[in-house]
């Protein structure tokens, strides 16, 4: 082949190619469309995490920036948490420093979903490609893969760190199947940078999820070329290739594994969970109808959904022809990448059933890290990443030559096809006339085998169903159609695969494009009056929401200091301490809340105790009631006797009626003869914050003994202590607060956080 012929089949390839390409982009870009006419709006739901997480994490991650520090502690919620450790920020993601340093927060979410979508389907694109499939085929495979329920389902639930995660999946197995392939360590370290930038994203489960794929296809790799690669230097290459992989992988998420790492072995995550957690919210096999009818539990959407919690995490409907395509790629059954997607789909489809199913167990025993997440249903992203290939090969088949017989049986599959829409039609038909009498019963029935009150409250929800069974229907009939159509001539034509991808497109969009919506900031973070009164009176002090009246990680957004929020990854030993506080929230004398600095209690009843005052009683939101807190310590305060004890034996001890902090510190160990002066405070010592800022407090103190001062923020590694410019040791108090031991006179306390535990 000459230079004219090899330019013109490159041109060739590179505008086939562009052209599919530019199409996946205009399908995303209508499928965000209403991000794009309001960037000024931010993407919303009324279940999203984007706005009660990744919008107020953001903002405040704005304030750090705009000071040149790195943001590395949030003082809003749980008496201080880390804040660039936790790994869902995902701050050192290369793609979310561009787009937040460019755009509004706002607008550089809704973008980042828009990109991170686009990047999903044209990686899948190229996979499949890949794969031998046809370009028409190809861009199917892409198309459904960011079209389905799964997918579009968590842009819904704001899920921001997962679909920043999951859109890697496609390009790093493309990858690592070229690696492997050729035997390539260039190939193999393009995966590992992959990798290690999908891990920087911000979800690890799915990272992990990767990983685990990795390994199953190296296994399936490894097994399918045995003869070819036991020669030592064949076997050695591909040593090389993973040690050069594990390399890359490491150098690119070392900054942020490592603080992650620090801080989970600080949570309630640390040391695995059990069984009954790691499978909850497993997916029920009921569920499976809404392959068909996706509407069948009700639309979030619309308000009617009546089963559980996370309908996001169950909800996979990817369309009636596609299910078709399916069948069809069966005749592909002898491929050898065929046979790996397969299985893929089918083992991933099981393990989301969790404890539904035994094999589930067997995972989270032996394979490490699976004891560390929940959910099985997120298995479904190996589910739908099978379901874009596999549809592809049918696709595939349909454009492939049919023999005489292939086409004569073809027919005879489309006649049954349409003869099931005429039975669905009637049953469509009769649900509509019917439905007065219909619905009580169904609700009865489903009731009795779901045992779930909620189910079909909301009539609408039954007509979704008798709607989506003559969709159902139609496309059935449609699927017969195409059959009989494909079965007619021996090759497709332009119009007949024109006609398959827009009827399954249509299929997607009609049901998945309500999906996203848009929302103005200002009527997002709405300040009734009571949040108001917190803005101008806490003055620093915190709020000990009681009855979660602040929604999740709003605060931030507010500037109002709490105890609560929402961190999929708790400090245990602070979480330990505020939940008997949560088990007596009707205790007004509480000495824990004394000991946070908690100024404000809100609340949605009235409480006729003494000890807290009411002080507002909200007019905008009625049943909101806002009491204050007059025994509060302050965000530090002087304690000058020590009470060594065990640490289970302080949290008992704080959790007595007559438990008094001032009567001497609670910490653990032995007692080293410091801190041991009388317990009451001096007359004459002060105590005075002289500069507060969300990663450091300097403080100016003058105590006439020498004792502890406490400051009332979660005890937590990388925090360090100066007294006079020197370094101090800071100890834990209280089970979970900070304390630095200081001697008599006047002095100079600085508490600043550091990146890293200082003895790394």
């Amino acid at each position: 082949m000459n230079w004219e012929e090899s330019k013109s089949l490159m041109i060739k390839w590179t505008n086939e190619n562009l052209f599919y390409i530019f199409m996946l982009f205009l399908i995303v870009c209508f499928f965000f469309r209403k991000v794009l006419l309001h960037p000024d709006q931010m993407i919303y739901s009324p279940l999203s995490d984007v706005y009660s997480q990744h919008y107020p994490w953001q903002e405040l991650v704005n304030h750090y920036l705009d000071d040149g520090r790195l943001p590395l502690w949030n003082p809003y919620n749980y008496a201080g948490e880390p804040l660039l450790a936790n790994i869902q920020l995902g701050f050192f993601y290369p793609v979310n420093r561009v787009l937040f340093l460019i755009f509004p927060t706002q607008t550089a979410i809704g973008l980042g979903f828009l990109f991170h979508m686009f990047l999903a389907g044209t990686s899948m694109f190229f996979l499949a490609k890949h794969l031998k499939l046809k370009t028409a085929g190809a861009f199917l495979s892409g198309a459904i893969f960011i079209l389905n329920g799964y997918f579009v389902g968590h842009v819904y639930a704001g899920h921001y760190g997962q679909i920043c995660t999951i859109s890697w999946l496609p390009l790093i197995l493309l990858a690592f199947m070229k690696a492997m392939e050729r035997r390539s360590p260039g190939w193999g370290s393009v995966t590992g940078l992959l990798i290690g930038v999908q891990f920087l994203a911000g979800h690890s489960q799915v990272s992990l999820f990767t990983l685990s794929l990795i390994g199953v296809f190296s296994l399936y790799h490894i097994f399918l070329t045995r003869k070819d690669i036991t020669s030592a230097r064949k076997g050695i290459r591909v040593l090389f290739i993973f040690l050069l992989m594990a390399l890359l992988i490491l150098m690119v998420c070392l900054i942020q594994l490592v603080p992650t790492y620090e801080y989970s072995e600080l949570t309630d995550k640390s040391g695995g969970m059990d069984y009954d957690f790691a499978t909850s919210f497993s997916l029920p096999p009921v569920f499976l109808i809404s392959t068909f009818i996706p509407n069948f539990f009700g639309n979030p959407v619309n308000g009617t959904y009546w089963y559980t919690d996370f309908f996001w995490e169950y909800y996979f409907y990817f369309g009636v022809i596609t299910v078709m395509l399916l069948v069809l790629s069966l005749h592909f059954r002898k491929d050898r990448y065929y046979r790996f997607f397969l299985w893929l789909g089918i083992g991933a489809s099981v393990l989301t059933l969790g404890r539904n199913l035994p094999v589930y167990w067997v995972i989270w025993k032996f394979v490490p890290g699976f004891d560390l997440f929940r959910v099985p249903p997120r298995f479904l992203w190996f589910s739908m990443l099978s379901v874009s290939i596999l549809s592809g090969f049918g696709f595939q088949y349909l454009q492939d030559d049919l023999t005489e017989r292939v086409r004569k049986r073809m027919t005879m599959v489309a006649k049954m096809v349409i003869g099931l829409t005429v039975i669905l039609s009637i049953i469509s038909i009769l649900l509509t006339l019917l439905g007065g009498e219909i619905i009580p019963l169904l609700r009865n029935i489903l009731s009795s085998l779901m045992g779930n009150e909620r189910l079909l409250s909301d009539p609408g929800s039954y007509w979704s169903i008798v709607r989506d069974l003559m969709v159902l229907a139609g496309f059935i009939s449609l699927s017969g159609i195409l059959l009989q159509w494909r079965s007619i001539s021996k090759r497709t034509r332009n119009g007949f695969n024109l006609t398959v991808i827009s009827l399954i497109m249509v299929n997607l969009l009609m049901y998945h494009l309500p999906f996203v919506d848009v929302k103005d900031i200002d009527e997002i973070y709405s300040r009734p009056d009571y949040i108001r009164f917190l803005q101008d009176n806490s003055d620093g002090h915190r709020v000990y929401d009681a009855s979660d009246l602040i929604l999740d990680n709003n605060q931030i957004f507010y500037g109002i200091y709490t105890l609560d929020g929402y961190n999929p990854m708790e400090i245990q030993h602070f979480k330990d301490l505020l939940g008997p506080v949560e088990d007596q929230s009707n205790r007004t004398d509480n000495p824990i809340l004394d000991i946070l600095d908690v100024r404000y209690v809100l609340l949605d009843h009235i409480i006729e105790e003494s000890g807290l005052e009411l002080v507002m009683v909200s007019e905008d939101d009625r049943g909101v009631f806002v009491y204050e807190n007059y025994g509060n310590l302050g965000l530090a305060f002087i304690v000058h006797k020590k009470i060594p004890m065990d640490q289970k034996r302080i949290l008992e001890r704080m959790q007595r009626v007559d438990f008094d902090p001032l009567n001497g510190v609670l910490m653990n160990g032995k007692d080293d003869g410091t801190g041991d002066e009388d317990s009451a405070s001096q007359v004459n010592e002060t105590l005075t914050i002289t500069e507060r800022d969300h990663d450091r407090l300097s403080l100016n103190v003058y105590l006439e003994t020498p004792g502890y001062i406490i400051l009332s923020q979660t005890y937590y590694p990388t925090w360090s202590v100066f007294v006079d410019g020197d370094r101090e040791q800071i100890v834990r108090t209280y089970y979970t607060l900070m304390g630095v031991y200081v001697k008599a006179g006047y002095h100079n306390v600085d508490f600043k956080v550091n990146l890293l535990t200082a003895a790394i």
